[in-house]
């Protein structure tokens, strides 16, 4: 019922002030961590989009549950890492850490 007593202008500014608090982040979705979230989840289905999985099993997998061919998330995480390392970003304008200099 507050926003009832604002002025126009005070609900425009809440109403963008809202929307860029929640905006999403695209910037994520082209990183590594993104694609390995996205290749588990898919793995954890067996291999099956959303609508064949609900067609097949009529459900979604429990959160321990997993229906692909490899025995269990671990040996398929090692597997896709292995086939899909981590790229390795380097800045050549930052100096290196302590950590890194004692590499």
């Amino acid at each position: 019922m507050a926003d009832a007593y604002l002025s126009w202008e005070q609900k425009r500014v809440k109403a963008l002030v809202h929307s860029l608090r929640h905006m999403k982040d695209y910037a994520y979705r082209g990183t590594w961590e993104h694609q390995l979230s996205r290749a588990r989840n898919l793995a954890q289905r067996g291999g099956l989009t959303k609508s064949e999985m609900l067609a097949k099993y009529g459900r979604f997998p429990k959160r321990n549950e997993w229906w692909g061919p490899e025995k269990d998330r671990d040996e398929w995480e090692r597997a896709w890492k292995q086939a899909h390392p981590k790229p390795v970003s380097v800045d050549s304008t930052k100096p290196p850490s302590d950590s890194q200099a004692r590499l």
